[in-house]
């Protein structure tokens, strides 16, 4: 059989087969197959896709940890950022300090919250009685979506990792991700449930099913085969590579991870900061491996990663807290927990970038070079619910967009402008963002090719 060639396949190719009676159609990585003669596009002339993300944690960091001591592009990783080098994935990293929200009659987390992912507020706006205010345009995630989620099945995937809010309000009512300030979008806190929504073609998810044991691989095994007959040998190598990861996730999702990571029965409850503690690390690493995969093989453009909540009470007793994140922030004899805290959630940030660095994508490029990921919190530092120097990251390659890693030091610049430069980067050319105060019409300087 003569292996396919340049041109002669389809991006949107997917493998299919049944299991429990219910179809499942498993997207494939970017192969040869796909591309142009020159790797650099797909065949049918469009650009390899750009993937955006929001990387989201709850109560700001500890700003003398946090920023590089050197700006430019010879900056070293501060404490905090560390474990962007740990991962190898420093290169990637652009680190961006002194902004600000333009927003300054109340310094509470919910400002902080509407600006640094839209750019918006209005303390006037008609929301429940435990909020101040609402943001009034859509979150950036959902901006980018509009622009870039292109043919994918899912418009964008909203995932989180600690269930605990807050004593102020329900947990889902201070989501990160919006189409507007009542329609908020709801994390998904399970790896197994996002998997099988992601590989099991049905849109309600059969209990039976999801309590089975059995692969989806083993469903489309004969498609696959039919399929690598076709290829040539790098594609082949290539989609056995992509199914025995998947095969190996599987794995890892059916015999690791603790019941906590199913959804819960209602996961609009707050959990108590008292409570026996989350298995953070290991739902964020098994949710960084759904997402890398589910992006590879193109199921969605858009992601909104929410490690903590706003202002919440996470309990990180793995690293010496005896109470919630929130009131350690407010705690002056505890601030070295605070960093602590802010330093692991950057480890398993340093994960995800790490996983899609390791996916190949076009010719010598990696999916990581064809990903703009934003990573933000709501305040600068939560012991004052400071609003200047918010804590900004952009990483990844923006398809080439993004100039290579530095520091760079905006002093007093908006945040907004930090949120239409990740837009550009990701290939959305938006004239402006946000409103009144918060507007923003140029991108910040020094960040795009």
């Amino acid at each position: 059989m003569i292996p396919l060639r340049n041109k002669s396949m389809g991006r949107r190719v997917l493998l299919r087969g049944s299991v429990a009676g219910l179809g499942v159609a498993m997207g494939l990585p970017l192969l040869e197959a796909m591309l142009d003669q020159s790797g650099t596009a797909l065949a049918h002339g469009q650009d390899i896709p750009t993937r955006f993300g929001v990387w989201f944690w709850g109560n700001g960091t500890i700003l003398n940890d946090w920023i590089p001591a050197a700006t430019g592009e010879d900056w070293t990783p501060s404490p905090i950022l560390q474990p962007f080098a740990d991962q190898g994935v420093e290169a990637a990293v652009r680190v961006l300090s002194g902004l600000r929200v333009p927003f300054d009659d109340l310094s509470v987390h919910d400002i902080g919250r509407a600006a640094v992912l839209s750019g918006t507020w209005d303390p006037d706006a008609p929301v429940p009685a435990d909020y101040i205010g609402a943001p009034t345009a859509p979150s950036v995630d959902q901006l980018a979506a509009d622009h870039i989620a292109g043919p994918t099945p899912y418009r964008s995937l909203e995932v989180g990792i600690s269930e605990a809010g807050n004593g102020n309000g329900a947990l889902d009512r201070l989501s990160t991700s919006w189409i507007d300030p009542i329609n908020v979008l709801p994390a998904e806190f399970s790896p197994r449930t996002l998997f099988r929504r992601l590989f099991v073609d049905s849109i309600n998810i059969d209990p039976q099913l999801r309590d089975t044991r059995l692969s989806v691989l083993d469903a489309i095994t004969q498609d696959a085969g039919e399929l690598s007959a076709k290829l040539g040998q790098p594609d082949r190598i290539r989609l056995e590579q992509h199914l025995e990861g998947i095969r190996a996730l599987e794995n890892k999702l059916n015999s690791s991870l603790p019941a906590g990571c199913e959804v819960p029965a209602d996961p609009g409850d707050p959990v108590s900061a008292t409570a026996a503690p989350e298995p953070l690390q290991l739902r964020a690493e098994a949710m960084a491996d759904v997402l890398a995969v589910a992006l590879a093989c193109d199921l969605t453009r858009v992601f909104n990663f929410r490690y903590t909540a706003v202002r919440a009470d996470t309990l990180f007793s793995n690293l010496g807290a005896t109470v919630g994140l929130h009131p350690t922030t407010h705690d002056g004899n505890q601030q070295h927990i605070v960093s602590d805290t802010v330093r692991f959630t950057m480890a398993q940030m340093a994960y995800l970038l790490a996983r899609l660095q390791e996916l190949p994508e076009g010719d010598g490029t990696s999916l990581l070079d064809h990903c703009v990921v934003m990573a933000t919190s709501e305040v600068a530092e939560g012991a004052d619910h400071g609003l200047e120097d918010i804590p900004f990251l952009l990483a990844g390659g923006g398809g080439g967009r993004l100039t290579q890693t530095a520091h760079h030091r905006f002093e007093g610049e908006s945040v907004s402008r930090a949120l239409l430069t990740a837009l550009h980067a990701a290939g959305v050319q938006l004239d402006s963002i946000g409103d009144g105060e918060g507007s923003a019409d140029e991108a910040l300087p020094g960040l795009l090719v």
